[in-house]
């Protein structure tokens, strides 16, 4: 009877999705309607207090009300919309009461809601390439299809993919919209630093110039001494996480934890979700000891798999996530631009993968870790082609599972399964 309710919401599931699509092929602004009110009604969800206080790891509630929040200004209010993509200078547009999105949101939302095999047609049908990122792709395709407005501008880094020099290209030619290209050294020398914390003093310029918002030297200072205050707040957290584990699946850890230390850097959001970890860490569960602890790196996929299941039937546990690694020092707030100028060129994704191996390596002895999962991403070649280096520099069992972040397509739920069984017996039998 278990598997018949299943088939028949798996079923009404798909139905759902191809009402969505037909909707956003006939109508996208009727689209957008349906869309926004949607994340209204989570946003209404995430501001009530039961919310915050019974929730599995209430931490979340406070990164779930900011993101619907700021899903809702970039549908109404999308000339104060700026979209940036993942490692961009978010302190600076936060300090700017702009409303910086996160441009690979919109895929992870996308393939979450089983949309984003359309999205990625949509973007392929507008002459995107397939070898593409498809984070990247996706994006493209929601922004394309017409169910979220254009923003105000576009700001991107050189790093950590192609992606980002081929998107902006697109974006500003076919879709008009402002961008603003950061070009991010691949040394830090003093000459380095210099040219591209001039780039970030422009990049306000742009700003003012794009949504009318001013700049504050005040503001942005304040910003850095909240970011110095979470990174603390931070590094206490993670020495918890040595002997227990959020209540949440790695896959929602991965996401859930990236947002901090990117979309929502320099904010009191940021430090109020570390606050309430370690002030809920009561909720956390204990690390047992014959499970076997894994460092994952790069993202899960985010559309439904069975890969924390199938984690927690071998006993296997990821006690820290690579991508949110904090790799910066303290900044400076008397010297803002110089601080996330550094902070930028020291990202691991724009360095040698010989320093990614370092980092990982060291990660790997802070939390005693038995081995390491990579998820390689088919189109990011970025981190596809440091792993080489990293597995060869490893100590312990490494597996690099292939498939896909947002193409579901990509996925393949039988090799997965057979390759983490395989990998929990090589674990197994190294100890025994």
């Amino acid at each position: 009877m278990k598997g018949k309710k299943t088939t028949r919401a798996g079923k009404n599931q798909k139905k759902e999705i191809e009402l969505l699509e037909k909707i956003i092929d006939s109508s996208p602004d009727k689209a957008r309607v349906l869309i926004s009110a949607g994340v209204l009604i989570e946003h209404i969800k995430n501001l009530s207090p039961i919310t915050h206080i019974w929730g599995k790891f209430p931490p979340q509630a406070v990164l779930a009300k900011e993101l619907t929040a700021r899903l809702l200004k970039a549908a109404i209010n999308p000339s104060k919309t700026v979209y940036t993509t993942a490692f961009g200078p978010y302190e600076i547009l936060n300090s700017m009461k702009v409303n910086p999105m996160m441009w690979e949101a919109y895929a992870v939302i996308a393939a979450g809601l089983g949309l984003s095999n359309y999205f990625l047609e949509t973007a392929e049908i507008n002459g995107i390439p397939r070898t593409m990122c498809s984070y990247h792709r996706a994006s493209l395709g929601v922004i394309l299809s017409g169910i979220v407005p254009k923003p105000a501008a576009f700001i991107t880094p050189s790093i950590p993919c192609d992606g980002n020099a081929i998107v902006p290209q697109f974006i500003k030619e076919v879709l008009g919209i402002p961008v603003f290209i950061i070009d991010v050294p691949a040394e830090e020398g003093p000459a380095e630093v210099e040219y591209l914390s001039s780039q970030l003093r422009n990049m306000v310029e742009f700003i003012e110039k794009t949504t009318g918002a001013k700049f504050s030297l005040s503001k942005l200072q304040k910003a850095i001494e909240m970011e110095n205050r979470t990174v603390e707040l931070y590094r206490e957290y993670r020495k918890l996480r040595k002997e227990k584990i959020p209540p949440v699946p790695p896959s929602s850890r991965l996401i859930t934890f990236f947002q901090t230390v990117t979309l929502f850097a320099g904010t009191k959001t940021s430090y109020t979700f570390y606050k309430n970890a370690l002030k809920f860490s009561d909720k956390h569960i204990p690390l047992e000891k014959e499970k076997k602890k894994l460092i994952w790196m790069h993202f899960m996929p985010h559309y439904p798999t069975h890969i924390d299941e199938i984690l927690e039937s071998y006993d296997l546990e990821v006690v820290f996530e690579e991508i949110n690694n904090i790799w910066w020092e303290t900044l400076d707030p008397q010297r803002p631009f110089e601080s996330l100028a550094r902070k930028m060129i020291r990202n691991y994704f724009n360095r040698r993968p010989e320093e990614r191996a370092r980092i990982v390596n060291q990660i790997v002895e802070e939390f005693e870790a038995d081995g390491v999962i990579h998820f390689a991403p088919w189109g990011c070649k970025q981190t596809s082609g440091a792993i080489t280096v990293v597995e060869r520099s490893l100590q312990v069992p490494f597996l690099n599972l292939d498939g896909d972040c947002i193409d579901v397509k990509s996925y393949t739920p039988g090799q997965t399964r057979t390759r983490l069984e395989s990998f929990a017996e090589s674990l197994s039998n190294r100890t025994n």
